[in-house]
């Protein structure tokens, strides 16, 4: 699926395992970068990412699994050239696109409820997330562990 929104010049895509790469070098740009992760292996830009290119750019990114009884949001990237909103405070038109279309991609598959993890200093992506309708749902901790192949 591709939505082009006029009078800006961004598609929404689901991302292709080309787009591996780009994404990242967009998480290096948000400064998120993961050095030991091959970009370049097969799969890694396939992995439910719906991107979003301005002038043929990667300008954003989303994660979005819709892991049912509820949907999650793994990822939000967008690069820093991309994050000015139209007004002060208020989500540029790839992050509201991102935000928009991640959304009802998880109605579309029948999910009520999306949920994510956002670091506590992350203060304006809370505030963002508010904006959209978000709840806070307690602290937690974020966890990973590599396994062995």
């Amino acid at each position: 699926m591709t939505l082009s929104v006029q009078p800006v010049n961004i598609t929404l895509r689901v991302a292709a395992d080309a787009d591996g790469p780009a994404l990242g070098r967009l998480y290096a740009a948000c400064d998120r970068a993961h050095p030991d992760v091959d970009w370049q292996q097969p799969g890694i830009g396939q992995f439910w990412w719906l991107v979003a290119c301005e002038s043929g750019e990667l300008a954003g990114g989303i994660r979005v699994l819709p892991l049912k009884p509820w949907g999650w949001i793994a990822d939000v990237l967008v690069h820093p050239d991309a994050r000015e909103g139209p007004a002060v405070g208020q989500p540029s038109d790839v992050t509201s696109l991102l935000f928009t279309t991640a959304f009802a991609c998880l109605i579309r598959a029948g999910i009520t409820e999306a949920r994510g993890v956002v670091d506590a200093e992350r203060e304006s992506w809370q505030r963002l997330l508010r904006r959209y309708g978000g709840t806070d749902l307690g602290p937690c901790r974020r966890f990973g562990r590599r396994l062995d192949v």
